[in-house]
This record gives C-alpha cells, sequence and structure tokens, in this order.
C-alpha cells in the first residue's frame, strides 16, 4: 500500500487536479494539513478538512482550506424537512441540498480554492438548503403539508429570508 504522499503525488500528475479530504476530527487526528496535501502535490489539490486549518500560501497563492464538515447541510436539512413536513429524507433531497451548498459557494471563495462556503454563513447557506430540500420534498411527493409560503422568497433576498425564519420560528413554536 502507498503512502498518503506517495498517493498526493501520483494523484497530482493526473488531470483534473486531485481533491483531497482530511475529514477526521480533530486537526491532529487528520490524515494529511492542509499545507502537507498542497506540498505533496505541488499546489496541485483542492483540499477540505473536517476541521478548519488557517489559510496559506502556495506559489505565491493564498488558499483558504475548505472545512467540509456536516454543520453546513445539517442545520437546512432539519428546516427543511420540517417546513415540508417530510415524511421521510430521500436522495433526492439530500442532493439538492448538495447542490444548494455548492450554488451559494461565491467566486471569491473559489478564487482562493474554497470550495464550499465559510461556516461563517451558516445562517444563509441553512436557508438556501431547507428551501431547495423543501422543494425537493415536494416534487418527490414526501411533503406531508403544504410547504411555507415563502420557501419560494428563500434564497432571494436578506430581508425575505429573515421574515421567512421569523415566520417558521413562530409556527414550530406554536407546535
Amino acid at each position: 500500500m502507498q503512502s498518503a504522499p506517495a498517493m498526493h503525488k501520483s494523484a497530482a500528475r493526473t488531470p483534473p487536479p486531485p481533491l483531497l479530504q482530511a475529514l477526521s476530527n480533530p486537526k491532529e487526528s487528520a490524515e494529511c494539513t492542509a499545507q502537507e496535501a498542497y506540498d505533496y502535490t505541488s499546489g496541485a489539490a483542492v483540499f477540505a478538512s473536517g476541521t478548519a486549518f488557517p489559510p496559506t500560501s502556495v506559489n505565491g497563492q493564498d488558499r483558504e482550506p475548505a472545512q467540509a464538515n456536516n454543520s453546513l447541510v445539517f442545520p437546512g436539512i432539519g428546516l427543511g424537512c420540517i417546513a415540508a413536513g417530510a415524511t421521510q429524507v430521500t436522495d433526492g433531497m439530500m442532493l439538492e441540498a448538495a447542490r444548494a451548498v455548492a450554488a451559494i459557494t461565491s467566486p471569491a471563495d473559489l478564487r482562493r480554492d474554497c470550495v464550499l462556503p465559510d461556516a461563517s454563513r451558516l445562517r444563509e447557506v441553512a436557508v438556501a438548503v431547507a428551501a431547495a430540500v423543501a422543494a425537493a420534498a415536494k416534487a418527490e411527493g414526501v411533503s406531508s403539508s403544504a410547504a411555507l409560503a415563502c420557501l419560494p422568497e428563500l434564497g432571494h433576498s436578506t430581508q425575505r429570508n429573515e421574515n421567512c425564519l421569523k415566520s417558521l420560528q413562530h409556527e414550530l413554536a406554536a407546535v
């Protein structure tokens, strides 16, 4: 079996650039650090980890490792399921959650090779994921109730999102 550095070097020679995910937590248990991934691949790697690694410079370019943590999707998945009254979680709903996270990743994130939105945008991500999940539940026929009237508005403006979340919080408090 090849060592991690040997596998990373091998992957770097094959297009497209390798996506290396060191998902073990805590950071001390990670399969490799961001710097090691960049070093082993001569800077070719796109890196994501289960824990935060600091930004680094690779070949004179600033790189910001993405934190591939489930905290980006699960709040929105739960919120979307509740809002839609989902009777089950389908593969399609999970796919739409992933697509929502990808869609909210900004061009600025991508320029830094950060392939996911920053964790500081969790609320914004949760709203986008919730809207996508609820819409998928409704489309797949696993919504036991009409989705909240505000769900189609999610993702259009910050104020609309805040109003929708307040409406949802009010409805959940009444349960």
